[in-house]
């Protein structure tokens, strides 16, 4: 396995891991940093480059000597274990050397790095340079959109394996309730019992449009109970995600709501239930996006979910089950915010947008599809 140490990698490596199955990554650091399972290796990727770089398809950032030390780290990993099978996360520098080294059978993970497919009119849209190196070289890529299979069908001439996986959720973890737990994260986090709290998830990628939430919180605040907080979490990796953290923070003094914000710890993965339980609104406004866990992980909690009306998410259960609103208008995101405030969604409905994630979404299809396609390149 091969790509950046973030949250979709470590579900598949946890799966891999507790299936039995022998991994060795290659990543930009160790998810396991102080002790290592026994059918586990890793090493140090010689490209550790930002998000932001990766997902840009430009590779002139990255050093020759990096990637050549890269290319050569990976054909002696071939050489020396001989994978079964290769899965590269992402179409960026670390994918583009396992495709130099000739590495088969390869299996690559979009995850966000396609979304500019999306843009209006798909039609005239064409592959990166960069992807379209990619693309011709390995053995299947995996969506998570339902319109990225037509579109990489036509760019590809149909020649390319393309699976849609979704990582799901695990109901299990993700349900309504903690209710024994909700008071002691709300005094862990310092806000008031009494709080209505509007949630914002992702990660500080510039994409994810905090501001904008920001912005639209402050023109519904007049006609929000004074107690209604806006909560972010810090998830981000480097310099652009803290540039991103300040700029919100900045602004939200600009508007004097600073004290109804509310800034959480990057919570782990395994405890981001408890955020949803506290909260009565799960707010995401990309500007652009695939198709995001933290919206299926939110709907299997029975949170009312308001999102921007995107073009990954058609076909699915978001546009059933979410509160959709256009994007990159900050006073249609306010409407919808005090819309929602004065009439909630029903528990009837939101148990339905659950069980409609359990049905179609459960990890462990994710898990028998993924290990499907695995053993089929085998």
């Amino acid at each position: 396995m091969t790509g950046l140490n973030i949250t979709p990698l470590k579900r598949v490596l946890q799966w891999l891991l507790g299936g039995g199955h022998q991994v060795w990554l290659v990543a930009d650091s160790n998810p396991f940093p102080f002790k290592q399972p026994e059918n586990y290796s890793f090493l140090e990727s010689f490209i550790s480059r930002p998000v932001k770089e990766l997902r840009s398809g430009n590779n002139t950032q990255t050093s020759q000597k990096n990637h050549e030390q890269e290319v050569e780290q990976i054909l002696s990993l071939q050489d020396s274990i001989k994978p079964h099978i290769v899965h590269a996360f992402g179409l960026g520098e670390n994918t583009s050397c396992c495709v130099q080294a000739g590495i088969h059978p390869i299996v690559v993970s979009a995850w966000g790095y396609l979304n500019y497919l999306f843009a209006t009119p798909v039609e005239a849209n064409k592959l990166l340079p960069p992807h379209q190196e990619i693309l011709q070289d390995i053995d299947a890529i995996i969506v998570e959109a339902p319109l990225h299979i037509p579109i990489l069908d036509r760019l590809t001439g149909g020649r390319l394996r393309i699976v849609q996986i979704v990582l799901g959720v695990d109901p299990t973890n993700f349900r309504p309730g903690y209710e024994e737990k909700k008071a002691g994260w709300k005094k862990t986090l310092n806000i008031p019992s009494e709080a209505v709290l509007l949630f914002s998830p992702r990660g500080w990628g510039r994409i994810y449009q905090h501001d904008l939430i920001l912005e639209a919180f402050s023109i519904a605040c007049s006609q929000l109970p004074g107690t209604t907080f806006l909560g972010f979490s810090k998830l981000g990796r480097g310099v652009e995600s803290l540039d991103q953290i300040e700029l919100v923070k900045e602004k939200a003094r600009y508007y004097g709501i600073f004290e109804r914000t509310c800034w959480f710890p990057g919570i782990p993965y395994e405890m981001m239930p408890i955020l949803y339980a506290i909260s009565h609104q799960v707010i995401s406004y990309p500007s652009t996006d695939a198709f995001p866990m933290t919206l299926l992980e939110s709907m299997a909690c029975e949170r009312t979910v308001i999102t921007a009306n995107l073009p990954a998410y058609r076909y699915t259960l978001i546009e059933d089950y979410c509160i959709l609103v256009e994007p990159n208008q900050p006073s249609a995101l306010a409407d919808a915010i005090i819309w929602a405030n004065n009439h909630p969604l029903s528990l009837e409905h939101l148990d339905r947008g659950r069980n409609a994630v359990i049905s179609l979404y459960n990890e462990t299809k994710a898990i028998d599809s993924l290990f499907e396609l695995y053993r089929s390149l085998v």
